[in-house]
């Protein structure tokens, strides 16, 4: 077995729902995310003022197979329904990293 197989194992056993993933509908499409909920505290935790405004609302790491073409920054993403802008979306071995801003 090689490095990438392991982490592919790795990723399928994150994006389980029977360990840390949740069911959510993305762009009208229902998959498996694992939503990072402490990346926005942190942040927030980082500004000198706990009040200041910080733009992202929602991160997640998902499949790169299962999301398909990784969105662009400043791209429409609905969420659960509601309108987002994608703030950030990186690439890392085989998943997703995408950080959501409120939609004005």
């Amino acid at each position: 077995m090689v490095l990438k197989d392991y982490f592919a194992a790795d990723l399928a056993a994150m994006i389980s729902t029977d360990e840390f993933a949740t069911v959510h509908t993305i762009n009208g499409k229902e998959m498996k995310v694992v939503v990072d909920e402490d990346l926005y505290k942190e942040r927030q935790q980082s500004l000198n003022n706990p009040e200041s405004y910080f733009p992202a609302t929602i991160s997640y790491h998902v499949t790169a197979s299962t999301f398909g073409k990784r969105p662009k920054v400043n791209d429409i993403q609905y969420y659960d329904g509601k309108k987002y802008i994608v703030f950030d979306a990186q690439e890392d071995l085989g998943a997703y990293y995408i950080t959501l801003s409120v939609s004005e």
